[in-house]
């Protein structure tokens, strides 16, 4: 279930920017966190901002920013225990940028997780 919403929202989200541009390409990871769902979308939030995204709409559990051409969506599902998998998805036209946007994006978020 987890998989069809990341998805869903992926291509609610990124698609259409992906699919209007010339060299669509999406990059996606997600690792466990300890952490409420609250405190992951702040620090996703925090995350985009850090890297200088344009924050967008933003929920319970997600967030969205924009950078240029590049588009990332950070979600936190509850896995219980205390625990949080974070899902980081970035859509970009630049073939290479979604994988290197989206590593920024974990290793920014996880410094946050070190303070």
């Amino acid at each position: 279930m987890r998989i069809l919403l990341t998805a869903a929202a992926a291509v609610f989200f990124l698609g259409p920017s992906a699919i209007a541009q010339e060299y669509p390409a999406m990059s996606h990871d997600h690792f466990p966190a300890r952490m409420s769902v609250a405190a992951c979308t702040d620090t996703a939030q925090r995350s985009l901002s850090r890297l200088g995204y344009r924050l967008g709409n933003s929920g319970a559990g997600w967030a969205y920013g924009s950078y240029g051409r590049h588009h990332a969506l950070i979600q936190c599902f509850e896995l219980g225990r205390g625990e949080v998998d974070v899902n980081v998805v970035v859509a970009s036209n630049e073939r290479d940028a979604p994988s290197r946007r989206k590593q920024e994006l974990v290793e920014t978020f996880r410094g946050f997780l070190r303070y």
